[in-house]
């Protein structure tokens, strides 16, 4: 108060800067208190947003959207298939907020991530037997198709909805 009082020569602005600085650091106690409550409130959402986001990556999106050109690149009709899946992964994109209050994000999710195994499984075996048949080409191509719509629908929409609302 002595040092305020030496910087205002009136007495009561002096008083007056002084409970306005003791008011702002009472506020500042509360907020850091109520910061770390934070955490504690939203932990559950905080882990579970993080998971979410992880194994969207783990799934191997990146790569399928990479590979999938060159892949449908050794077929004649490579233009209409890469056509397809955009046009898949849009359609998808469109329709899966519609579900999302009849089924639930976790349903979805948890189906999600089954289809897509499967969809994986389908390409593991029309990859590894491509160079043998023609016919394990297209095993290949549905379980690609059959993953990127998957994906879109579920973990590549959900993931943001999920992140936005809680």
């Amino acid at each position: 108060m002595a040092i305020l009082k030496k910087l205002y020569a009136d007495e009561e602005d002096a008083k007056n800067r002084y409970e306005f600085l003791i008011y702002l650091a009472r506020k500042t106690e509360k907020s850091s208190k109520t910061e770390t409550n934070l955490y504690a409130k939203y932990k559950k959402a905080f882990w579970v947003g993080l998971a979410v986001t992880g194994i969207q990556q783990l799934t191997g999106i990146n790569t399928v959207s990479m590979y999938s050109p060159i892949i449908f690149g050794r077929q004649s009709n490579s233009d209409t298939l890469s056509a397809v899946m955009a046009a898949m992964q849009v359609l998808f994109a469109v329709i899966t907020p519609l579900f999302v209050d009849k089924f639930g994000r976790r349903t979805i999710f948890i189906w999600g991530a089954v289809i897509c195994s499967v969809a994986h499984l389908l390409s593991f075996i029309g990859y590894t037997e491509s160079a043998e048949s023609t016919g394990r080409n297209w095993v290949l191509n549905i379980g690609i198709l059959i993953f990127a719509g998957v994906f879109n629908s579920t973990y590549g929409v959900l993931t943001y909805d999920l992140l936005m609302t809680n």
